[in-house]
């Protein structure tokens, strides 16, 4: 089955990110730029809504929404291309 790692690189093809899930395309992923921010948010239907920040210190790290605080921890821009 295949499947897609996300990778994010800095304009001069440095490596910054990879995400240690693969995400199986038979379910469909979403990918999207939060508007504005160096936040990059992950919609799988079979992992699950992510995000994934750079921090003060410069290292990228991703998070998942607190469990019962989606509505809280996901923006609206994202819950909307979410369809929640």
């Amino acid at each position: 089955m295949p499947t897609w790692v996300v990778v994010i690189t800095e304009r001069d093809g440095r490596e910054v990110f990879r995400d240690s899930e693969a995400y199986s395309s038979r379910h469909g992923v979403g990918i999207t730029w939060r508007a504005g921010t160096d936040e990059l948010w992950v919609l799988s239907s079979d992992v699950g809504t992510s995000s994934i920040r750079r921090g003060a210190d410069g290292n990228w790290s991703k998070e998942y929404p607190r469990p019962g605080h989606y509505e809280q921890d996901v923006p609206a821009e994202i819950r909307e291309l979410a369809g929640r």
